[in-house]
């Protein structure tokens, strides 16, 4: 990790995460949250951007699943920085650019708690509504489509079917009528 007081590189990360809590590169769409943490899915954690996110968009860091590990799925305003389970000089000036490294509150799931405050491991998805101090750690949503490509076919095929049976069916009633009238 690099500390934000160490050399100019260290002046550039603390320029980089400063900037956005200053200015104006906090995306402000309709019905993005301020922190990127609190977003659960990857999509909806990409199209938003949050406080302390240096390119105006939240990044996701995909876990790899392994039961609780410090490398969890989470939505953050830069994975280099956050989570890395160290709250620092920058994140401490708002609950939102971090929480899942500096919260104090309560933390729901599989979870191995920072210290002195946030989630060091967590289990599955972690995100976190730093308004109301709490972070979950759940397993991940894996989302199966409801119809795969086979379903769809299938589903196509007795569509059609029925109704090539339904105008046969018309036809021959009507046939029929016209022939005992």
């Amino acid at each position: 990790m690099a500390k934000a007081t160490s050399g100019a590189a260290g002046l550039r990360l603390l320029l980089l995460l400063l900037l956005p809590l200053l200015g104006k590169d906090v995306a402000e769409e309709a019905g993005c949250p301020l922190s990127c943490a609190v977003s659960k899915r990857r999509l909806e954690c990409e199209e938003c951007g949050g406080l302390g996110s240096p390119t105006g968009r939240c990044e996701w860091r995909q876990g790899d699943g392994k039961g609780i590990t410090r490398n969890f799925s989470t939505c953050s305003p830069s994975t280099k920085t956050c989570p890395d389970g160290h709250c620092d000089v920058v994140e401490t000036q708002d609950i939102n650019i971090c929480p899942q490294d500096c919260l104090r509150g309560s933390i729901v799931g599989g979870h191995e708690p920072g210290e002195p405050r946030g989630i060091k491991a967590g289990y599955g998805t972690c995100n976190c509504f730093p308004e109301e101090e709490k972070c979950f750690c759940e397993p991940e949503d894996i989302q199966d489509p409801l119809c795969d490509e086979l379903c769809r076919t299938v589903i196509a095929a007795a569509v059609l079917f029925s109704f090539i049976v339904s105008v046969l069916l018309s036809a021959f009633c009507i046939h029929r009528y016209h022939k005992f009238a």
